[in-house]
């Protein structure tokens, strides 16, 4: 008779630790794919709050486009730009300092 219990309670125990895999096999991925989504939603806010603040930077700069002439003027210069009435006299010259 004690074998019979032996075996029964061998039997439950394997029985248990079956369960406990099983469990194991199904929730192990569940919970890689729930990190790797967790990963993948922050590297979206982190692209979000970037991009809100190229736009906060565009809003700013079209702000001053039109309310700054000063700013206008000095962008429009950077890019070579002239007024109309004005000469543009370049000093110094890539090839000036090459002999022929």
């Amino acid at each position: 008779m004690k074998f019979w219990i032996t075996i029964y309670r061998f039997s439950w125990g394997l029985f248990v630790l079956l369960c406990a895999i099983c469990v194991l096999c199904f929730f192990v991925p569940k919970l890689r794919q729930h990190d790797k989504l967790q990963r993948d939603k922050a590297a979206k806010v982190e692209e979000i709050h970037d991009t809100q603040a190229k736009i906060a930077e565009l809003q700013r700069r079209q702000e001053q486009f039109s309310t700054d002439p000063r700013y206008v003027e000095h962008i429009a210069r950077q890019r070579g730009m002239v007024k109309a009435n004005e000469l543009v006299v370049r000093i110094g010259s890539s090839s000036a300092g090459k002999s022929p």
